[in-house]
């Protein structure tokens, strides 16, 4: 048979090996490595320093075929709802926010005189119209905010736009030398707990027991290899931790909630929007005389608005869409 290279006679499956009554082929140099790893279990200083070093090889191959660098750290961030309360307030339709939101009975006894046939269940969300009046409601004073300049915008010198770089296209479809081997799975104790792990790892607990325990020679080789493997991951950046939010939705709300949509004051156009329907803010204008909202306002009762082109909006009105 024609070889390309001497060694080709040490690679090709040729011998006779038995192992746990399972007999198979396999070259030298798979018996021969078997042998170095037995060695270097047994803490053979030049045995583990040929095995530390192939099996930091195998790593830098992997790190570089599954692009390990940049760690993203997710987390949830729930994205709130944009709450109809602050429209319900400033039209008078509503007393509260929140779970402590309570209906004005006048809207109550509108919606029930529209058909609704819970106007009468749930007493417990209507505000009495003997109550004392609550204090008018105001927005929240929100400071404006700043305008970035564009030099804020700009990429910043030295410093790439895409920090996790170009993917790799290219993946290993194919077993790196001896993988078999050193990342077959075996049982062994740890701290009295019997784990499942690669002989790679097993070899590298073993060899920081000996180290631990005094050996100095293996403690010499293992610092040696922590040292070079710390510095891998610096390279590739794995220290840098980016934190990325996965929002998600919140679409739970309160009971009076619920009690309004029955009534028909409001509805959920969206996930994130509830809606008060055209003729509750036709009643609430009608409602409040003399009184006038500000800008903002007019702006905060219109987004709360479903279908604005069905309210007759007051002359002294502002704000329409555009």
């Amino acid at each position: 048979m024609d070889r390309i290279s001497a060694f080709d006679i040490g690679l090709d499956p040729m011998f006779r090996a038995e192992r746990n009554g399972i007999v198979s082929i396999r070259s030298a140099s798979q018996i021969l490595f078997r042998h170095l790893y037995i060695e270097a279990y047994k803490g053979e200083p030049l045995a583990v320093r040929e095995t530390l070093k192939l099996i930091a090889t195998h790593e830098r191959v992997r790190a570089k075929e599954f692009n390990r660098g940049v760690k993203d750290c997710y987390k949830t961030k729930v994205r709130p709802k944009i709450s109809a309360d602050p429209a319900l307030q400033l039209l008078g339709i509503a007393v509260g926010e929140g779970y402590s939101l309570k209906i004005r009975e006048w809207i109550v006894d509108l919606a029930t005189e529209r058909g609704s046939p819970l106007a009468s269940r749930w007493e417990k969300f209507i505000y009495p119209a003997d109550a004392d009046e609550p204090e008018p409601y105001s927005l929240p004073r929100v400071p404006p905010r700043r305008k970035r300049l564009p030099e804020e915008t700009r990429f910043k010198k030295g410093q790439s736009g895409n920090i996790h770089g170009r993917p790799s296209k290219i993946k290993l479809d194919y077993k790196l030398p001896f993988e078999d081997f050193l990342y077959d799975q075996v049982e062994i104790s740890i701290q009295g707990e019997l784990r499942e792990i690669s002989r790679a790892e097993a070899l590298v607990h073993e060899l920081n027991r000996r180290a631990l325990g005094g050996d100095e020679d293996i403690a010499r080789i293992l610092r040696t290899s922590y040292a070079r493997e710390i510095m891998d991951r610096w390279r590739r950046m794995e220290h840098i931790v980016f934190d990325m939010s996965i929002v998600r939705d919140d679409v739970e709300d309160p009971p009076v909630v619920d009690y309004m949509r029955s009534l028909h004051i409001l509805n959920r156009r969206t996930v994130r929007h509830l809606l008060i329907q055209p003729w509750a803010v036709n009643a609430a204008l009608q409602r409040m005389g003399a009184h006038r909202l500000s800008h903002e306002e007019q702006a905060v009762v219109l987004r709360s608005t479903s279908t604005p082109s069905k309210v007759y909006w007051p002359d002294w009105w502002e704000v329409f869409t555009k």
